[in-house]
């Protein structure tokens, strides 16, 4: 068993993009978004793919840049200046992930594994990975940066992988050979990628170092709420900017249906439930703060909730305009934006404009 790797410079073809910009959209100082304010939230600018899906987004640690990408693009697009810094035709973008510097972007399609450099240039390319004869599709990348390593994971049986960031040799890799009955659902890392998170069928959650793969913790979600497993589904939601709380969300759909949040530390440990009135929602993502969780619509419509994490209970909901299913929800490092994208092409961007 082993990881074909190959190096090699690509040349990705530039392609024009058409942004709108909201007539809304505001240039000067945005507040943090918080409980008390939540319901004052408002669109501040849209940009669009003319109808090309939306899969990814993420915004730069620094807060200068976004990148976003989907079914036929990756864009880098500059929030100061409110221009693309560069499109790339780039088919079935699912994943993006700066590095804690803002100087690299790791960026799964199609074709493979991208890392571009701070010049937006590629400077490695990690071809389709081959594992047991099935091209592997990575859920999660994080950059350790201090450790010169790039660290992936896939779902299927949670396969993880750790590369030499300077030259893309790979280091690590293992497969866990999981059971159809263990299948799993998400797997993410934490922010250096020293952890693995693993939320397997039915609501079962594993903590694995990423070193060696050692297993560090087994949770069993479900089973502290119903023994009727084949009426459940959980997703993971978020892990906070300091890697001390995760959120899942566990469906119960008999006897009768709960949508319920979990909320525990770092080791999988229990912190507390919250029921809430949306069953299908998905996905998710927590204010820098953890006060504020943005859920999107998961099913067609517009709908985004804030919801208040402390008090449990609803802020706010935000017509958002999509016309299809969210793929993706952020806010940005200082808490002043978030960022939706839908299968309708269209990004979003929200905020609160300071004295409004």
């Amino acid at each position: 068993m082993h990881a074909r790797l190959t190096l090699t410079i690509i040349l990705l073809a530039l392609t024009s993009l058409r942004t709108q910009a909201a007539e809304s959209w505001y240039m000067g100082e945005l507040l943090q978004i918080t409980p008390e304010n939540a319901d004052q939230v408002r669109e501040l600018i849209m940009l669009s793919t003319d109808g090309a899906a939306l899969y990814d987004s993420a915004f730069s640690p620094d807060g200068q840049t976004i990148a976003y990408g989907g079914a036929d693009r990756l864009v880098v697009w500059d929030l100061e200046a409110q221009t693309t810094q560069q499109s790339f035709q780039l088919n079935d973008v699912t994943l993006i992930q700066f590095s804690s510097d803002s100087t690299m972007l790791a960026v799964r399609s199609s074709a493979g594994l991208t890392v571009y450099n701070e010049y937006l240039e590629p400077d490695l390319f990690f071809e389709a990975l081959y594992l047991n004869g099935a091209i592997n599709r990575l859920t999660d990348v994080e950059f350790d940066l201090e450790n010169d390593l790039l660290i992936g994971v896939g779902p299927g049986s949670g396969e993880i992988y750790r590369w030499e960031l300077s030259s893309g040799a790979i280091l690590f890799l293992i497969d866990f050979q999981r059971s159809e009955l263990q299948y799993v659902r998400f797997s993410v890392l934490n922010a250096d990628g020293a952890l693995n998170y693993i939320l397997s069928y039915p609501a079962n959650l594993e903590i694995r170092e990423t070193q060696h793969g050692l297993v560090i913790a087994q949770v069993d979600f479900g089973g502290q709420f119903t023994s009727e497993y084949s009426r459940m589904i959980s997703s993971f939601l978020d892990i906070s900017d300091d890697d001390q709380v995760l959120l899942f969300k566990l469906i119960i759909r008999e006897p009768v249906s709960r949508s319920i949040l979990i909320w525990s530390d770092a080791d999988g440990q229990v912190l507390t439930t919250q029921d809430i009135p949306y069953i299908s929602v998905f996905p998710g993502a927590l204010s820098p703060d953890n006060r504020v969780l943005a859920l999107g619509k998961w099913e067609e419509g517009d709908e985004i909730y804030l919801w208040d994490s402390e008090q449990g209970e609803e802020l706010a909901v935000l017509a958002s305009g999509h016309t299809e299913r969210l793929t993706s929800l952020s806010f940005n490092a200082d808490g002043t934006l978030l960022m939706s994208t839908s299968g309708d092409g269209t990004l979003r961007l929200w905020g609160i404009p300071a004295g409004e």
